[in-house]
């Protein structure tokens, strides 16, 4: 609460305090804040010079490390309510004040505690598909009306796309298939993108090339299988059913291996007729990493995309073997700010819209879920108990 140690603030942080409630007051004196609200309870002054933009952001930072979270903002006793934002379909949020142009309360504090919380505050969703609302004047690759998608967001400062809108830089938007429905559109780019990389940029396959994909029919495993389909590559793949070998089988995979019944290692041996795979890509992880580097040929290559653990020996196997070991992690792009490697991404999914629209490339949707089912579709997931991608309908 501004304006919290005199006047009608003072009596408002004692009827707060009174109800139970931690009251905590910025003040651009702190020694007079605190003599003034002595005797009072679960109140707490912080130092704050609100004409000082640098003083107003370390207090946002330095108030929600501490805190956690702001439930209530009062600026000078609060007693005029004003609309803060208004949202596209015109709902309104409001602040409180006494000061209907106090622009150092509402040009400065509110705005600080808002990117503070932001940055702290996840909204996930990585990708999205969707129709343009809005555009800004600079932008000319796409219009009102277009069906887009992108990869964009779910990371703390960037919401994702677990809501009902989605800001978007116009250079990391492009144009979504053409011949698929929105759901379909939505089970691709982040898989897709990500098997891309995995494939191309760090397996390097080439056609004939004996590869392995751990988790075939995951959402990455059944789009890989189909990248390495149409370069020519011969594929193995480790799967828990035969529902998940019949769907590997039919993208394109040679053999499926159950990976609960039979020995990877010996089952692949015998199938490339060598020391394991050229390539092996592992789309599961954690103790399946350190596993992985057995089904490597020497001088091969193993393509993580999951953080796991190293092996417990250490790298000497993998270095006797003379592996080739890279990881792929599609994010690091928008995470660094870097503007290129977005780009790049953004031509990837233009030629992911066109083998789709070619109708060499689809995406299997186990379920569509709503905002509700969520939570049981994470758990399904994290259980294996999917087919290839799990779509959220909003």
């Amino acid at each position: 609460m501004t304006g919290g140690s005199s006047g009608l603030g003072l009596e408002t942080v004692r009827a707060l305090a009174s109800s139970g409630a931690r009251v905590h007051v910025p003040a651009l004196d702190p020694v007079a804040a605190r003599a003034a609200l002595s005797g009072i309870n679960k109140v707490d002054v912080w130092p704050l010079d609100l004409a000082d933009e640098a003083s107003v952001k370390a207090f946002a930072n330095a108030f929600l490390d501490r805190q956690g979270r702001l439930d209530i903002l009062v600026l000078n006793a609060g007693i005029m309510a004003q609309p803060l934002f208004r949202d596209p379909r015109g709902r309104e949020g409001h602040f409180s004040t006494n000061f209907l142009g106090h622009y150092q309360l509402t040009a400065l504090l509110w705005p600080a505690l808002v990117a503070a919380r932001t940055s702290r505050v996840a909204i996930l969703g990585i990708d999205g598909v969707g129709v343009v609302e809005e555009i800004g004047n600079a932008v000319d690759s796409i219009a009102v009306g277009n069906e887009v998608w992108y990869i964009d967001g779910g990371y703390p400062g960037n919401p994702g796309s677990y809501a009902e809108y989605k800001v978007v830089h116009g250079a990391y938007v492009s144009r979504k298939p053409r011949n698929v429905d929105f759901v379909q559109a939505a089970a691709l780019p982040v898989v897709g993108l990500t098997a891309w990389e995995a494939v191309f940029d760090k397996g390097k396959v080439k056609p004939g090339d004996h590869v392995l994909v751990h988790g075939g029919a995951g959402g990455l495993g059944h789009i890989a299988i189909q990248y390495l389909s149409a370069i020519g590559a011969r594929t193995a793949t480790t799967v828990s059913s035969e529902a998940k070998a019949a769907l590997t089988l039919e993208l394109g995979a040679d053999l499926a291996i159950h990976y609960r019944t039979q020995d990877v290692g010996a089952a692949l041996k015998s199938w490339s007729g060598k020391d394991g795979a050229d390539v092996v890509f592992d789309f599961v992880g954690r103790d399946n990493f350190a596993r992985s580097f057995g089904h490597v040929v020497p001088y091969g290559r193993l393509v993580n995309t999951v953080v796991s653990d190293w092996p417990s020996g250490g790298n000497g196997f993998a270095e006797w073997r003379n592996l080739d070991i890279s990881f792929v992690n599609i994010g690091l792009p928008q995470i660094a700010r870097d503007h290129p490697r977005r780009l790049r991404q953004v031509r990837v999914l233009e030629e992911i819209a066109g083998r789709v629209d070619q109708g060499t490339l689809r995406a299997h949707i186990d379920r569509v879920v709503s905002f509700e089912e969520v939570g049981e579709a994470q758990r399904a997931l994290e259980a294996g108990e999917t087919l290839g991608r799990v779509v959220l309908k909003i």
